[in-house]
């Protein structure tokens, strides 16, 4: 063991012995081991980063990113925005243009002026109907019935509303509503759907008729033609400007009895946050749909 303890020490102090004489000839010698073969310059301007070169792709690219931005808003809200655009679109009568009710009571107000102004036209006699019509159940025909309905409760006005959905059915108030399931209703002929809708009329001073989507049901057509009036109910935020190409289709091929135009949140311009969460909403219920 000490012979072996013995030969590392001596390997070990020879190593260093051999680095300590190595390291004193360099110190002592007058010749460098590398030279210099060119030396370096230093530009008097930098070369990187090119600031022009920065400046027009930054340029460029930002245009370009705001008129991407710009069309895809366009394209998001290529809907019915204002009166103007709709007149623009269809030669449909609009008969009034509903705000952005802010409270209860401002809506409460408003829909009854409205009704002044349709007694006024002589659009509400007695034993007629009208027919609230939209593109989608959000577009807002739901919320101008009811509010409607509740004037007519108040002036004690003998009116009804028929629905054919029953969720919607159990939210109205009772005995102020009538359901006509779909059982019911593929059952009748049109002559005899004819003979039960004029009963219904005649029972009372006014239907107010919760019809179906448009263009996706067929029925929505039988009770557009049914009733003595017809209002279709457009969203600013929601209802698509095409859609009013659609209806001036039905309109021509059906001859759907006066029919008149109602405009939803007319000049409301949310937030784009709003409408950033708005289609995120929209797009988390078609994912969790599928």
């Amino acid at each position: 063991i000490l012979n072996r303890e013995f030969q590392i020490h001596q390997q070990s102090y020879i190593f260093l012995n051999e680095k300590r004489i190595e390291a004193e000839i360099a110190k002592a010698a007058k010749h460098a081991f590398h030279r210099i073969i060119h030396r370096a310059n230093i530009p008097e301007i930098s070369v990187s980063p090119n600031r022009p070169v920065i400046t027009i792709v930054s340029t460029l690219l930002g245009m370009t990113g705001a008129m991407t931005f710009i069309f895809l808003v366009n394209a998001s809200k290529a809907r019915v925005n204002d009166l103007s655009s709709l007149e623009k679109n269809t030669d449909i009568p609009v008969l009034y243009s509903a705000p952005h009710f802010k409270s209860l009571q401002q809506a409460q107000s408003f829909f009854k002026n409205e009704t002044f102004k349709l007694d006024m036209k002589r659009m509400l006699p007695v034993n007629s109907s009208i027919a609230f019509s939209s593109f989608g159940k959000n577009h807002g025909a739901r919320f101008h019935l009811r509010r409607l309905l509740s004037v007519f409760v108040r002036e004690r006005r003998n009116c009804i509303l028929l629905t054919f959905d029953e969720a919607y059915f159990n939210s109205l108030p009772k005995g102020r509503a009538l359901l006509l399931a779909q059982d019911q209703l593929t059952s009748f002929t049109f002559a005899s759907l004819q003979e039960w809708y004029n009963t219904l009329c005649r029972k009372y001073d006014l239907v107010l008729v919760d019809n179906f989507s448009l263009p996706k049901n067929a029925e929505s057509i039988v009770f557009m033609g049914l009733a003595h009036q017809n209002i279709c109910v457009v969203d600013t935020r929601k209802t698509h400007m095409k859609r009013i190409g659609e209806l001036n289709v039905i309109n021509a091929k059906n001859n759907i009895p006066n029919l008149h135009l109602v405009i939803n949140n007319h000049k409301y311009s949310p937030s784009l946050l709003w409408e950033g969460w708005w289609l995120l909403k929209k797009a988390f219920q078609l994912v969790t749909r599928k």
